[in-house]
């Protein structure tokens, strides 16, 4: 997505927050300013899709969904 992006002369940050450290991506959020923000990180391989769907919240907090919506609503 990144290369893509460039190749189309978006202008494109690789954020260098982890998504556990909530202060680190407002921080960052804030530095950068962006207009939109492409969150791909998430859990992969094991534990399976069937394991996301009966743990929900651990894989929201993972996958960083909720924690990068709320510093984007929060800025």
């Amino acid at each position: 997505m990144l290369r893509y992006l460039q190749s189309l002369g978006v202008p494109t940050v690789c954020a260098r927050a982890r998504l556990e450290n909530r202060m680190e991506i407002i921080k960052e959020i804030g530095d950068i300013k962006p207009r939109y923000v492409i969150m791909a990180a998430g859990i992969a391989g094991t534990p399976n899709i069937d394991w996301c769907e009966t743990h929900r919240e651990e894989t929201c907090r993972v996958n960083g969904t909720t924690r990068i919506s709320s510093v984007m609503s929060s800025s």
